[in-house]
């Protein structure tokens, strides 16, 4: 029932939908996934409101969020890849030659990777 809210939000702007399993954390939650942007505007906005009910909230939900053609993609934060055995090996010895945590070792090792794509 919550992708038919988050369909009825997004796409169909349907506010006749039951709201008795609605959740307002879960919507919140789901939407900052597929917008950003939009979920910081939509928690200053709740911020300022304070606790407010489900059909206000929905309500809130249909007038803030632009419709769109298709429900677009969810993308989750995955979680990062294993390291080798030689590559902790690295990290440990220039962290400590360093005197840097491994932790900011591994994002500088990250960042690195990422300027060479």
């Amino acid at each position: 029932m919550l992708f038919d809210y988050l369909k009825a939000i997004t796409v169909n702007k349907d506010s006749n939908l039951p709201l008795d399993e609605y959740s307002q954390f879960l919507m919140n939650r789901w939407i900052s996934f597929m917008s950003p942007s939009i979920s910081n505007l939509i928690n200053n906005t709740l911020n300022q409101l304070g606790n407010i009910d489900k059909d206000i909230h929905y309500k809130l939900m249909l007038s803030m969020i632009p419709k769109s053609k298709y429900f677009k993609k969810i993308s989750y934060i995955k979680k990062g890849k294993k390291l080798e055995e030689d590559d902790i090996e690295y990290i440990e010895k220039y962290a400590t030659y360093n005197e840097i945590s491994t932790r900011e070792v591994k994002i500088m090792k990250e960042m690195a990777d990422k300027m060479k794509l």
